[in-house]
């Protein structure tokens, strides 16, 4: 598609013609913008200057909106998944390939070039200026991170604005649009299909080609009014069935895994989209006569995931069953080594020579950090001597230009001078110490607006405002602290049997036979290995807003928070949930402070009062919770909101003397005694209510608490506990809630007692 260019007509002043532009229009490429000069300063930390990067992004919209939805690439070929702004990480992988994109070494990015790593920016400007350079020669897909809803949660948009201004942001939105969604790569053994994300479940049932007739060049939307554009977004989000544990299933589950039972599934892991399965692929993949799918979208530990890679789903997957396929039916690349500064993965690529041969894949470690600040230091090093330069020639400009002007107003080139110095400086001083001491930098800044009153900032803070948090729900319940947290076992031992421990995942329970429960939440519920808790995928963040939004009790006014408050909350709870589960547990607490380190604050002898009144974070979880043994998102909304009001009034007792406890000074007493006991009894941190019947009483029984064999409480330590059934009293209501442990699973049902 050809840009249109606004020319003078020569008729009157102020008259324009409009024409199509031509390459005689085209001004000379700008030597600063070629990558091999560009990379000295990128490196570095240092941007390039606004009307540089203006030029460049213009430039390359252009480009990219002349490109087809769909494009095609031919072998030999790079291609590179997920970076995320880790520019010397790709800087290492371009090195290594040792030349320049070309006919012989065409480049093919699947997306997902910005946020999260500390040099979006600069990634991508270098990435764009390869494009601007060899456009014949590099392909760049959108990703899910390439729109203005996820780079204005994940940093890039902040990156933007404060560097240059709303201008670039805008800009760079407009390159997001302009990208290609997906490409095809041909090689002589056969054709791949190349997407961000996945598999759309509606869009391109006749055929790929049917995406070149849609309009990409807007904000990828879900509930799109027009369901064909639909498939634009899910192949930016959806994501393969996890195949890890085929070779462990029985042949029961083989055949389910394998059934339309399976094939698209709700993608609970990211709150969006779908998840799709064997039959979905082996219909794509023969109605387009492709060999497989490459795609990025997902963390990979050693930077590569093979999907259906199994001999019986290849030979069921891929077309005339071919198993001796150089790659599995789906590859994930995940370029970006050591994800978010804590993951220790290596990064990958893959070089697609001209035959099945020639197929390598190519990983590396990260780049050290000691290598990184030595480019930093080289940075400032060269922008204070830059800067003194331009120093010397305003002071040169000032002495030419002065005037016995009453006025004294600056002549342009002061101002100019003094806006790129600006600039330069803010640039430059935007990364000082190691990416060890800012791989935390979202969150300390997210907390920083909200520490004075939700206290998240350490550990010893967050627990002295969940003591006052509790005394003010206390005071709202008139209930004592024994009552309110023998109510919240209950409460969390009713829980787990209903969710069995699955958080927000609740898929599995659309199905009744319990093997397909247990198949669903694995192939849904995806892990990083080893000892992290921490889900391969990311959620979508409108879906916990949405929650938020929808969830919160309406007692509390959410106009409490202002904007930048409500959207550090967001990020807190973000940061909080390790799982990405929506719902936050005491071990993803215990995680979060263990990797953000740094020391808590020590308590003063004045303010002996202020301390914490707990040490667990399992504590936080009880006091936070309201109807679960997880902190959902609206429930730590609600302790924002009420955080917030209670700042406000900050002179306004929480408890007064003889109120809020329920029993006065006697109760005090009592409960400074029973804290120990309280705080060894959390059902979740171990311990089981049991249920034991007594023949002696029609429809009677007796509840007991029980841990490593031990019953405590009500009943003696020689109670036998029951082995296959056991049951839970609801003490709201007169329900005993009766379940049986098959195979780790949970079947329940409720009877009346009274």
């Amino acid at each position: 598609m050809a840009s249109l260019l606004r020319v003078s007509s020569g008729r009157i002043l102020g008259d324009f013609d409009v024409r199509f532009r031509t390459e005689e229009d085209a001004s000379e490429f700008p030597d600063a913008l070629r990558p091999e000069i560009l990379r000295k300063r990128l490196q570095c930390g240092r941007g390039i200057s606004l009307s540089l990067l203006l030029k460049l992004l213009k430039r390359c919209c252009i480009l990219l909106r002349d490109s087809e939805n769909l494009v095609t690439v031919e072998a030999p070929c790079v291609v590179f998944g997920d970076l995320h702004g880790q520019l010397h990480d790709f800087l290492k992988m371009y090195d290594a390939i040792g030349q320049p994109p070309s006919a012989t070494n065409r480049f093919l990015f699947l997306g997902d070039y910005v946020d999260r790593g500390e040099f979006s920016v600069e990634l991508i400007t270098f990435i764009l200026a390869l494009k601007l350079s060899y456009p014949e020669h590099v392909v760049l897909l959108r990703g899910n991170h390439e729109c203005e809803e996820i780079t204005s949660y994940y940093g890039f948009m902040d990156d933007c604005v404060s560097r240059y201004g709303r201008i670039v942001y805008d800009h760079f939105l407009s390159i997001f649009n302009a990208m290609p969604m997906a490409a095809v790569l041909k090689t002589d053994y056969g054709s791949w299909f190349c997407v961000h994300g996945g598999l759309p479940p509606t869009g391109i049932e006749e055929g790929i080609e049917n995406l070149n007739r849609l309009d990409r060049f807007q904000e990828p939307d879900p509930y799109h009014k027009d369901a064909q554009h639909v498939c634009l977004f899910d192949m930016l989000w959806a994501d393969p069935l996890d195949c890890t544990e085929y070779c462990d299933m029985t042949n029961t589950e083989r055949d389910c895994f394998k059934s339309d039972e399976m094939a698209w599934l709700d993608n609970e892991s990211r709150g969006c989209s779908h998840v799709y399965g064997v039959q979905p692929l082996k219909k794509f993949l023969s109605t387009n006569n492709l060999r497989g799918v490459l795609r990025g979208h997902e963390f990979q530990e050693d930077g590569i995931g093979r999907h259906f890679h199994h001999e019986e789903l290849k030979k069921l997957v891929m077309p005339n069953g071919d198993i001796a396929s150089p790659l599995p039916p789906v590859l994930t690349i995940f370029s970006a080594s050591n994800y978010c500064g804590r993951d220790g993965n290596t990064g990958a690529f893959v070089k697609f020579g001209m035959d099945s041969s020639s197929v390598d894949i190519a990983r590396f470690d990260p780049v050290e950090d000691d290598v990184i600040d030595s480019f930093l230091e080289q940075g400032k090093l060269e922008q204070e001597l830059e800067e003194e330069e331009e120093k010397r020639q305003l002071s040169m400009n000032q002495q030419q230009t002065r005037t016995a002007d009453s006025t004294n107003e600056a002549s342009p080139s002061q101002l100019m001078s003094s806006t790129s110095s600006s600039m330069m400086r803010k640039v430059s001083s935007r990364r000082v110490g190691s990416v060890d001491s800012v791989k935390m930098n979202s969150f300390h800044e997210a907390s920083y607006l909200i520490k004075s009153f939700m206290g998240v900032n350490s550990k010893t803070t967050l627990l002295k405002k969940a003591k006052l948090y509790e005394q003010y729900k206390l005071k709202s319940s008139g209930e004592t602290r024994k009552k309110a947290h023998s109510k919240q076992l209950w409460k969390w031992a009713k829980a787990k049997l209903k969710q069995n421990s699955a958080g927000r995942f609740k898929l599995q329970h659309q199905f009744k036979d319990l093997m397909m429960k247990k198949l669903v939440l694995k192939v849904t519920k995806k892990k990083i290995k080893g000892n992290s808790q921490r889900s391969t995928s990311e959620l979508k963040p409108s879906f916990r807003e949405n929650i938020l939004q929808t969830q919160i009790v309406e007692a509390h006014d959410l106009s409490v928070l202002n904007k930048n408050e409500l959207r550090a909350v967001h990020l807190c709870y973000d940061m909080w949930d390790i799982s990405s589960s929506c719902e936050v547990t005491d071990d993803d607490l215990v995680t979060f402070y263990n990797e953000l380190g740094g020391s808590d604050e020590e308590i003063s002898e004045e303010n002996k009062q202020d301390q914490p009144l707990y040490e667990e974070m399992a504590d936080v979880v009880r006091i936070l919770a309201a109807d679960s043994f997880h902190i959902t998102a609206s429930d730590f909304l609600q302790y924002a909101v009420v955080m917030k009001e209670l700042e406000k009034q900050k002179n306004v007792p929480i408890v007064g003397e003889g109120e809020g406890e329920g029993e006065g000074e006697g109760s005090a007493k009592e409960e400074e005694g029973e804290e120990e006991e309280l705080r060894t009894t959390s059902v979740f941190a171990g311990w089981e209510i049991g249920w034991v019947a007594n023949d002696a009483v029609d429809k009677g029984g007796s509840f007991y608490y029980s841990k490593d064999g031990v019953s405590i409480w009500d009943l003696p330590t020689d109670v036998p506990k029951m082995t296959d059934w056991e049951a839970v009293l609801d003490p709201t209501s007169t329900d005993v809630y009766y379940y049986n442990l098959i195979d780790g699973s949970v079947s329940w049902d409720a009877a009346d007692i009274h």
